[in-house]
C-alpha cells in the first residue's frame, strides 16, 4: 500500500498552505518555538523595563539625598526630571510641572 500524501488528502481550501508537507508551519515542534520566541521577546522587554525603573529610582533617591544635604541645584533637578520623563514614557501632558 502506497503511503504518499495525495493533494485530496490534504485538508483545507485550495490554495492554502496549511497542512502541506512543505509547509513549515505545522510540523512538530513550531508551536513550542513559537510560543518560547514570544516569551523570550516579552522576558526581554519586562528586564528593560525594570532596568530603566530601578535607574529612574536611584536618580531620583540621588537627587533627594543632595537636597538633604543642601548641594541640589535647579540643573540637576530639571536633568532628572527630564531624564525620568523620558525614559518613563509618559506624554508631557501628564507630567506636573
Amino acid at each position: 500500500m502506497d503511503k504518499t500524501r495525495k493533494p485530496e488528502d490534504i485538508k483545507g481550501k485550495p490554495g492554502d498552505k496549511q497542512g502541506k508537507p512543505w509547509d513549515t508551519k505545522g510540523k512538530p515542534g513550531d508551536k513550542l518555538r513559537e510560543s518560547v520566541m514570544l516569551l523570550q521577546a516579552n522576558q526581554e522587554k519586562l528586564a528593560r523595563m525594570l532596568g530603566s525603573i530601578n535607574a529612574m529610582f536611584l536618580m531620583c533617591f540621588r537627587l533627594s539625598k543632595l537636597h538633604e544635604a543642601g548641594k541640589m541645584s535647579h540643573a540637576d533637578a530639571s536633568m532628572v526630571k527630564a531624564w525620568t520623563t523620558l525614559r518613563g514614557g509618559l506624554p508631557p501632558s501628564c507630567i506636573a510641572c
